[in-house]
């Protein structure tokens, strides 16, 4: 491919400026600088949430030692308890009633536990498919641009060559 541009080429493929040069090349580089900031993301939101995973723990021990107190009759359900529970929460028998009040909130947060887990599952299987897509994107645009550095050489050589005539031909002038 020989050019009759007269356009001087740089010494380096690098300074040539492929990537504004040819719009494929340039939209081969935005997409994959799109999956570069999709993986990113997605390995933001996973290391938020692992950062997160015990979340209900605590409230969960509390409960629990709660709920084993009412059922095993610690000091939990003496008469100042069950007295202050009558009066202000229209409960009569503490000791049957708070137990199965804790175990559904205990329930409940280890439902939400599961589910923040299930999320961390989720986010690592995406992060897997993201670094996929990034790494076929780099290897999509890598390929074009060894292409287009190719096509950059045989015109480099072309125009080698055509200055060495001019020189020639100058020398036998």
């Amino acid at each position: 491919m020989t050019s009759t541009n007269t356009e001087k080429l740089p010494e380096s493929y690098w300074h040539w400026k492929a990537d504004d040069r040819f719009p494929d090349l340039k939209k081969a580089l935005a997409h994959h600088h799109k999956n570069v900031d999709k993986w990113n993301e997605l390995r933001r939101e996973l290391d938020t949430a692992l950062c997160h995973i015990d979340e209900h723990c605590y409230a969960i021990r509390i409960l629990d030692s709660l709920h084993d107190d009412f059922c095993y009759g610690s000091v939990a359900t003496d008469k100042k308890v069950n007295k202050f529970l009558k009066k202000y929460c229209g409960i009569y028998s503490a000791d049957e009633a708070i137990p199965c009040e804790l175990a559904d909130s205990i329930r409940v947060l280890k439902e939400a536990q599961e589910a923040h887990c299930q999320k961390i599952v989720d986010l690592k299987e995406q992060v897997k498919v993201a670094d996929e897509v990034r790494t076929k994107s780099w290897d999509d645009y890598h390929a074009l641009d060894k292409k287009r550095e190719a096509e950059f050489d045989k015109l480099k050589a072309a125009e080698k060559a055509a200055e060495k005539a001019a020189e020639s031909e100058e020398v036998e002038a």
